[in-house]
């Protein structure tokens, strides 16, 4: 069993994306706070993370490849505004 250690720690702030059922990103997104990490070791090393969301006011789980750090979002953002090829 490998190690894992999560991205995400209890009380950060995050924007999370919540995908439909077929696992296409779009259905919801907004931020949140990181309330719980939960770390899977079934078939290989999950970890998912529970996240208060402030535009529901809910608790809701995730994949720690569908929420990001405030950061991360906004150098995202920047790298999209400098791009201008439509290509990418």
């Amino acid at each position: 069993m490998s190690k894992s250690t999560n991205k995400y720690k209890v009380g950060q702030f995050v924007r999370w994306y919540e995908t439909y059922a077929e696992g296409f990103l779009g259905r919801d997104a907004g931020y949140g706070i990181v309330t719980g990490v939960r770390i899977h070791h079934i078939y290989s090393d999950h970890i998912s993370y529970s996240v208060l969301r402030n535009k529901h006011g809910d608790v809701m789980w995730f994949d720690e490849k569908h929420i990001e750090d405030k950061e991360e979002f906004k150098e995202r953002m920047n790298e999209q505004k400098t791009n201008s090829s439509v290509c990418g």
